[in-house]
Protein backbone atom coordinates (compact mmCIF):
# COMPACT_ATOMS: atom_id res chain seq x y z
CA UNK A 1 0.00 0.00 0.00
CA UNK A 2 1.16 3.70 -0.67
CA UNK A 3 2.63 6.39 1.20
CA UNK A 4 0.66 9.61 -0.07
CA UNK A 5 1.46 12.96 0.59
CA UNK A 6 -1.19 16.04 -0.27
CA UNK A 7 0.29 18.88 -0.90
CA UNK A 8 -1.39 22.35 -1.35
CA UNK A 9 -1.86 26.25 -1.24
CA UNK A 10 -4.25 26.89 2.37
CA UNK A 11 -7.42 26.81 1.06
CA UNK A 12 -7.24 24.84 -1.46
CA UNK A 13 -9.34 21.83 -0.58
CA UNK A 14 -6.72 20.27 1.71
CA UNK A 15 -9.59 18.58 3.85
CA UNK A 16 -11.91 17.75 1.00
CA UNK A 17 -8.69 15.50 -0.42
CA UNK A 18 -7.47 14.53 3.20
CA UNK A 19 -10.93 13.28 3.50
CA UNK A 20 -11.26 10.79 0.05
CA UNK A 21 -7.75 9.94 0.76
CA UNK A 22 -9.03 8.40 3.93
CA UNK A 23 -12.30 6.68 2.08
CA UNK A 24 -10.13 4.97 0.09
CA UNK A 25 -9.52 1.23 1.68
CA UNK A 26 -6.06 1.14 3.51
CA UNK A 27 -5.62 4.61 3.94
CA UNK A 28 -6.90 5.39 6.99
CA UNK A 29 -3.88 6.77 8.99
CA UNK A 30 -3.26 10.64 8.49
CA UNK A 31 0.49 11.58 10.44
CA UNK A 32 1.19 14.84 12.02
CA UNK A 33 3.73 16.58 11.66
CA UNK A 34 5.70 17.60 15.16
CA UNK A 35 5.59 20.91 16.96
CA UNK A 36 2.55 23.40 16.67
CA UNK A 37 2.20 22.89 13.01
CA UNK A 38 0.57 19.47 11.99
CA UNK A 39 0.77 20.21 8.12
CA UNK A 40 4.36 20.21 6.65
CA UNK A 41 5.37 23.73 5.81
CA UNK A 42 9.04 25.44 5.79
CA UNK A 43 8.88 26.04 9.70
CA UNK A 44 10.23 22.51 9.92
CA UNK A 45 13.32 21.12 9.82
CA UNK A 46 14.53 18.21 7.98
CA UNK A 47 15.04 15.99 11.16
CA UNK A 48 11.71 16.57 11.47
CA UNK A 49 10.14 16.17 7.94
CA UNK A 50 12.47 12.46 8.29
CA UNK A 51 10.87 11.87 11.70
CA UNK A 52 7.25 12.24 10.25
CA UNK A 53 7.93 10.19 7.16
CA UNK A 54 9.35 7.35 9.10
CA UNK A 55 6.23 6.91 11.54
CA UNK A 56 3.80 7.16 8.10
CA UNK A 57 3.27 2.94 7.60
CA UNK A 58 2.00 1.31 4.93
CA UNK A 59 -1.10 3.13 3.86
CA UNK A 60 -0.35 6.23 5.85
CA UNK A 61 -0.85 9.96 4.39
CA UNK A 62 0.46 13.61 5.06
CA UNK A 63 -0.79 16.63 4.64
CA UNK A 64 1.41 20.27 3.99
CA UNK A 65 1.52 23.34 2.51
CA UNK A 66 5.29 23.81 0.99
CA UNK A 67 6.48 25.43 -2.16
CA UNK A 68 8.68 22.39 -4.38
CA UNK A 69 12.22 22.01 -2.84
CA UNK A 70 14.64 19.21 -4.63
CA UNK A 71 15.63 18.57 -0.91
CA UNK A 72 11.83 17.71 0.11
CA UNK A 73 11.24 15.82 -3.06
CA UNK A 74 14.34 13.82 -2.55
CA UNK A 75 13.34 13.21 1.37
CA UNK A 76 9.82 12.10 -0.20
CA UNK A 77 11.32 9.68 -3.08
CA UNK A 78 13.35 8.24 -0.33
CA UNK A 79 10.59 7.22 2.00
CA UNK A 80 8.21 6.14 -1.28
CA UNK A 81 5.82 8.59 -0.83
CA UNK A 82 3.65 9.64 -3.45
CA UNK A 83 2.99 13.42 -3.95
CA UNK A 84 -0.93 14.78 -5.05
CA UNK A 85 -0.83 18.68 -5.76
CA UNK A 86 -4.60 20.29 -5.07
CA UNK A 87 -5.43 22.95 -6.92
CA UNK A 88 -7.69 25.76 -6.77
CA UNK A 89 -8.58 28.70 -8.76
CA UNK A 90 -6.79 31.48 -6.91
CA UNK A 91 -9.20 33.70 -6.58
CA UNK A 92 -11.09 31.96 -4.93
CA UNK A 93 -8.67 30.62 -2.49
CA UNK A 94 -7.56 34.67 -1.63
CA UNK A 95 -11.57 34.90 -0.63
CA UNK A 96 -11.65 32.23 1.30
CA UNK A 97 -8.03 32.81 3.15
CA UNK A 98 -9.31 36.57 4.36
CA UNK A 99 -12.38 35.15 5.88
CA UNK A 100 -10.39 32.12 7.26
CA UNK A 101 -7.78 34.66 8.59
CA UNK A 102 -10.52 36.88 10.47
CA UNK A 103 -12.19 34.09 11.72
CA UNK A 104 -9.78 31.86 13.46
CA UNK A 105 -8.54 33.59 16.24
CA UNK A 106 -5.23 31.67 16.69
CA UNK A 107 -4.18 32.13 12.72
CA UNK A 108 -0.55 34.27 12.81
CA UNK A 109 -2.08 37.10 10.77
CA UNK A 110 -5.04 37.38 13.19
CA UNK A 111 -4.67 40.46 14.67
CA UNK A 112 -3.21 42.16 11.58
CA UNK A 113 -5.71 41.25 9.27
CA UNK A 114 -8.56 42.53 12.07
CA UNK A 115 -6.89 45.89 11.79
CA UNK A 116 -7.37 46.31 8.40
CA UNK A 117 -11.13 47.90 8.00
CA UNK A 118 -12.27 46.83 4.45
CA UNK A 119 -12.43 43.38 3.23
CA UNK A 120 -11.13 44.89 -0.66
CA UNK A 121 -7.41 45.31 1.59
CA UNK A 122 -7.30 42.44 3.10
CA UNK A 123 -7.88 40.74 -0.50
CA UNK A 124 -5.39 43.26 -2.22
CA UNK A 125 -2.93 42.08 0.74
CA UNK A 126 -3.22 38.44 -0.25
CA UNK A 127 -2.55 39.08 -3.59
CA UNK A 128 0.59 41.37 -3.53
CA UNK A 129 1.96 39.64 -0.51
CA UNK A 130 3.57 41.39 2.67
CA UNK A 131 6.53 43.48 2.55
CA UNK A 132 9.36 42.46 3.54
CA UNK A 133 9.68 42.57 7.40
CA UNK A 134 6.39 43.75 7.58
CA UNK A 135 4.63 40.49 9.00
CA UNK A 136 6.12 37.42 10.25
CA UNK A 137 5.45 35.02 8.82
CA UNK A 138 5.69 36.84 5.41
CA UNK A 139 2.61 36.54 3.54
CA UNK A 140 3.52 35.86 -0.32
CA UNK A 141 1.88 37.42 -3.25
CA UNK A 142 -0.25 34.57 -4.99
CA UNK A 143 1.72 34.79 -8.01
CA UNK A 144 4.73 33.63 -5.92
CA UNK A 145 3.14 30.90 -4.30
CA UNK A 146 1.68 29.38 -7.16
CA UNK A 147 4.72 29.67 -9.16
CA UNK A 148 6.33 27.81 -6.01
CA UNK A 149 3.57 24.86 -6.36
CA UNK A 150 4.12 24.54 -10.31
CA UNK A 151 8.09 22.73 -10.37
CA UNK A 152 5.64 19.65 -7.76
CA UNK A 153 4.05 19.21 -11.07
CA UNK A 154 7.22 18.58 -13.22
CA UNK A 155 10.05 17.53 -11.61
CA UNK A 156 8.45 16.42 -8.57
CA UNK A 157 5.89 13.89 -10.45
CA UNK A 158 3.05 15.34 -8.38
CA UNK A 159 -0.45 14.33 -9.74
CA UNK A 160 -2.67 17.27 -9.85
CA UNK A 161 -6.18 17.46 -8.72
CA UNK A 162 -8.60 20.23 -8.87
CA UNK A 163 -10.85 21.26 -5.81
CA UNK A 164 -13.15 22.25 -8.88
CA UNK A 165 -13.30 18.48 -9.85
CA UNK A 166 -13.48 17.01 -6.74
CA UNK A 167 -15.81 19.22 -4.97
CA UNK A 168 -18.71 17.51 -6.90
CA UNK A 169 -22.26 19.22 -7.58
CA UNK A 170 -22.82 20.04 -3.57
CA UNK A 171 -19.87 22.59 -4.51
CA UNK A 172 -20.83 23.69 -7.45
CA UNK A 173 -19.21 20.88 -9.66
CA UNK A 174 -20.40 18.13 -11.75
CA UNK A 175 -21.09 14.16 -10.78
CA UNK A 176 -18.75 13.37 -14.09
CA UNK A 177 -15.82 15.29 -13.06
CA UNK A 178 -15.19 14.32 -9.30
CA UNK A 179 -15.65 11.01 -10.35
CA UNK A 180 -13.12 11.47 -12.78
CA UNK A 181 -10.98 13.44 -10.25
CA UNK A 182 -11.50 10.24 -7.90
CA UNK A 183 -10.41 7.41 -10.24
CA UNK A 184 -7.04 9.35 -10.99
CA UNK A 185 -6.34 9.36 -7.53
CA UNK A 186 -7.10 5.84 -7.05
CA UNK A 187 -5.08 4.91 -10.82
CA UNK A 188 -2.39 6.81 -9.26
CA UNK A 189 -2.44 5.19 -6.21
CA UNK A 190 -2.60 1.45 -7.59
CA UNK A 191 -6.39 0.61 -5.93
CA UNK A 192 -8.44 -1.58 -7.22
CA UNK A 193 -12.20 -0.72 -6.93
CA UNK A 194 -15.58 -1.56 -8.25
CA UNK A 195 -17.68 0.85 -9.65
CA UNK A 196 -20.35 0.83 -6.46
CA UNK A 197 -17.59 1.50 -4.17
CA UNK A 198 -16.49 4.43 -6.35
CA UNK A 199 -19.77 5.75 -6.54
CA UNK A 200 -20.37 5.66 -2.33
CA UNK A 201 -17.34 7.56 -1.85
CA UNK A 202 -18.18 10.63 -4.62
CA UNK A 203 -21.70 10.58 -2.56
CA UNK A 204 -19.57 10.80 1.38
CA UNK A 205 -16.93 13.25 -0.32
CA UNK A 206 -18.28 16.75 0.84
CA UNK A 207 -18.27 17.24 3.81
CA UNK A 208 -19.30 20.29 5.70
CA UNK A 209 -18.73 19.62 9.24
CA UNK A 210 -14.47 20.40 9.36
CA UNK A 211 -14.07 23.74 11.91
CA UNK A 212 -12.31 25.15 8.76
CA UNK A 213 -15.29 24.91 5.88
CA UNK A 214 -16.46 28.49 4.97
CA UNK A 215 -18.04 27.96 1.94
CA UNK A 216 -16.88 25.11 -0.50
CA UNK A 217 -18.26 26.46 -3.62
CA UNK A 218 -16.58 27.22 -7.11
CA UNK A 219 -16.49 30.70 -8.37
CA UNK A 220 -16.93 32.49 -5.22
CA UNK A 221 -14.56 34.71 -5.84
CA UNK A 222 -17.58 36.52 -7.81
CA UNK A 223 -19.31 38.09 -5.08
CA UNK A 224 -15.76 39.84 -4.02
CA UNK A 225 -13.42 40.65 -6.65
CA UNK A 226 -14.26 44.10 -8.22
CA UNK A 227 -13.50 45.20 -11.34
CA UNK A 228 -10.40 46.92 -9.76
CA UNK A 229 -9.64 43.95 -7.80
CA UNK A 230 -9.66 41.78 -10.85
CA UNK A 231 -7.52 43.76 -12.34
CA UNK A 232 -4.92 44.28 -9.33
CA UNK A 233 -5.06 40.80 -9.75
CA UNK A 234 -4.38 40.47 -13.60
CA UNK A 235 -1.28 42.89 -13.24
CA UNK A 236 0.02 40.80 -10.28
CA UNK A 237 -0.06 37.15 -11.14
CA UNK A 238 -2.75 36.94 -14.32
CA UNK A 239 -0.48 34.13 -15.37
CA UNK A 240 -0.68 31.75 -13.48
CA UNK A 241 -4.73 31.79 -13.97
CA UNK A 242 -3.44 30.56 -17.93
CA UNK A 243 -0.94 28.78 -16.25
CA UNK A 244 -2.93 26.38 -14.19
CA UNK A 245 -5.85 26.67 -16.51
CA UNK A 246 -8.26 29.07 -15.19
CA UNK A 247 -8.94 31.18 -18.05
Amino acid sequence: MNKVFINSIPRSGTHLAMRIISLLPGLKRGVACPGKYPYLSINHSKEELRQTLNAINSGGYLCGHVMYSPQIYNELNEFRVKTIQVIRDPRDVIVSTAFFIEKYTQHLHHDHFIKIPFLTSRLELLINGSDPGELFPRIPSIDEYYKGMKPWTSEGNALVIRFENLVGPKGGGSFEKQRGEIEKIINNLGIELESEEISKICLMAYDTSHTSFRNGQVGNWKEYFTKSLSKKFNDVAGDILQEWGYI
